[in-house]
């Protein structure tokens, strides 16, 4: 008897042990994971700060290279979603390439590209139309026709967004999967605990009522 009292002892200090050991492991998974999959989320940042100085230089190549940059990491890594980044400065480009399309041949360069840019405030709040009466009211053209038809590039376009991985093999994804089964393994574990604890009660119960 003290022989199998030592016995059921040594076994539930083992069960404590192996409960021990699944807990750590799991909060050390749980830190080891937020900090990769921050890490994952800090060089997305990076790379869109690097986009986003690239459309400053107005060169299309410079953003084409840092987007796909961007595009390639964010594709390969979770947590990295970009949200909507705008090229604020191609835009700017193509409108005002657009706008000076639609200078009527009869007004000077310098006076238009002066009044349109003295106008732009009206072509943001209130639309083309709005825009090309400020336009011919300063350059002392009446028709505004030809103005107000300039063809302005698409906003939409000029935006870039890209979507994460839902799972990538990289540390945040490996420590994701490791902590997720190692919680299903805390919680097999826990509930084998619980029906063994009831069956065991019952059992007594059982005995209890038989004698």
């Amino acid at each position: 008897m003290k022989i199998s009292g030592g016995v059921m002892v040594i076994r539930r200090s083992e069960h404590w042990v192996i409960w021990l050991l699944l807990v750590i492991s799991l909060a050390g998974l749980a830190v080891a994971s937020a900090f990769f999959l921050r890490q994952n989320n800090l060089n997305m940042v990076k790379l869109r700060d690097e986009l986003a100085q690239a459309d400053k230089s107005g060169k299309v190549e410079v953003v084409n290279q840092a987007a796909r940059k961007l595009q390639r990491y964010v594709a390969g890594h979770m947590n990295t979603t970009t949200g909507r980044v705008a090229l604020q400065t191609l835009y700017n480009q193509a409108a005002q390439k657009a706008l000076e399309e639609a200078k009527p041949a009869e007004v000077d360069s310098s006076g238009y590209n002066l009044a349109a840019n003295a106008c732009r405030s009206q072509l943001t709040s209130y639309g083309y139309q709005s825009w090309a009466g400020c336009v011919a009211n300063r350059v002392g053209i009446r028709q505004t026709t030809e103005l107000a038809g300039a063809t302005m590039p698409d906003p939409d376009l000029y935006y870039v967004e890209y979507a994460p991985a839902r799972w990538s093999p990289d540390f945040a994804g490996i420590t994701l999967v490791l902590l997720i089964v190692n919680a299903i393994i805390l919680t097999v574990k826990l509930v084998s605990m619980i029906v063994g604890a009831i069956r065991q009660r019952l059992r007594r119960s059982a005995l209890a009522n038989s004698s």
